[in-house]
């Protein structure tokens, strides 16, 4: 396994195109919900952490992601945006 624990069955969430894009819904879903199996492509897999971490968490993970991989503009309102998302079970 390389260094940093990237391989084809886990790849760097962050460089993902779901980093990339105006709206981090997609993220933002993909860290509360996870990536099953039946989702993944190749067996990725991702567990969902909306029971394990608050929404200030995920937007600080999504901020980070945003800032360290993209040299994107921030995005704006995470944890407002995180609490509307969470609210929604189930509406990706």
């Amino acid at each position: 396994m390389p260094e940093n624990g990237v391989t084809a069955a886990r790849p760097d969430l962050g460089i993902n195109s779901a980093t990339r894009e105006a709206d981090p819904s997609n993220l933002i879903h993909v860290i509360l919900d996870g990536v099953a199996v039946k989702e993944g492509s190749g067996g990725v897999v991702m567990p969902a952490y909306r029971e394990a971490l608050s929404d200030s968490q995920i937007a600080a993970i999504a901020e980070y992601l945003r800032a360290s991989r993209t040299g994107l503009p921030a995005w704006e309102n995470l944890d407002q945006r995180v609490a509307d998302l969470r609210a929604h079970v189930g509406t990706h």
